[in-house]
């Protein structure tokens, strides 16, 4: 409603040209949150990844999974396993690239 609003309000160039300057700042406080949200992502990735995905397997891990849940609880190890497994999947995923490069036949062959 608010759009409707300010376009009902432009009548000239002067209201145009501050509709348009509203919009610009807008979209620059729109930039900041978007950014402030990928920088909070970023760096609690770890543990939002810990926390989601660990739980479930805790839950049908007994005795051990209560072991393993109270190590969870350090964040210094949390961000660390995090890490670990930001590495291993890039490894996994630079083989998966190496193989299909390996199987795919070469540029300009034929199957």
């Amino acid at each position: 409603m608010a759009m409707a609003n300010s376009a009902n309000n432009i009548y000239d160039l002067e209201s145009l040209d501050r509709e348009v300057a509203r919009l610009r700042l807008r979209t620059k406080e729109l930039e900041e949150e978007i950014d402030q949200s990928l920088n909070y992502l970023q760096e609690h990735y770890s543990s939002m990844t810990m926390k989601s995905v660990f739980p479930l397997l805790l839950q049908k891990a007994g005795i051990a999974g209560s072991v393993l849940e109270f190590f969870l609880q350090n964040e210094r190890l949390r961000e660390n396993l995090g890490k670990l497994g930001g590495y291993l999947l890039d490894k996994f995923s630079d083989g998966l690239e190496f193989l299909a490069d390996k199987l795919s036949p070469a540029k300009g062959e034929r199957l």
